[in-house]
């Protein structure tokens, strides 16, 4: 199973490519992929794959984290192209039976085993919120 999930950015979107157990989005630096915004928790949501499922599991963020625009309590099994938005930050999950290549051109980066990586994306998230 392939898991990629997309960050919407004003310019440009931005294709995760998860190759994690855990993968978790929020503020912190330690976090896989962190956002530097006031509106994202320290650890604000993590992404769980097990087997033929993908779930979403919000860390008790303050502001929320919601999927396909519903508020999400606890944990939910994802569905592919299921939106999240978490703050003002916006993403789409993709979920496939093979390795689909991105055929779009958006940027790609994988995560696997002992990658980490600090990504600051709050010049995307200033031009969504102006």
């Amino acid at each position: 199973m392939a898991v990629t999930l997309t960050v919407h950015g004003a310019e440009q979107d931005q294709e995760l490519d998860i190759q994690l157990h855990e993968f978790c989005i929020g503020r912190d630096a330690t976090c896989n992929y962190s956002i530097d915004s006031d509106g994202i928790s320290r650890f604000h949501f993590v992404s769980v794959i097990n087997d033929e499922r993908v779930t979403l599991k919000d860390d008790r963020s303050r502001n929320g984290t919601y999927v396909n625009g519903r508020w999400l309590r606890g944990e939910l099994e994802l569905s592919d192209r299921d939106a999240i938005q978490a703050g003002p930050a916006r993403f789409t999950i993709n979920i496939a039976d093979d390795d689909a290549s991105d055929s779009d051109g958006n940027e790609t980066i994988a995560f696997d085993e002992g990658t980490h990586l600090n990504q600051r994306v709050s010049e995307r998230l200033k031009e969504l919120n102006d």
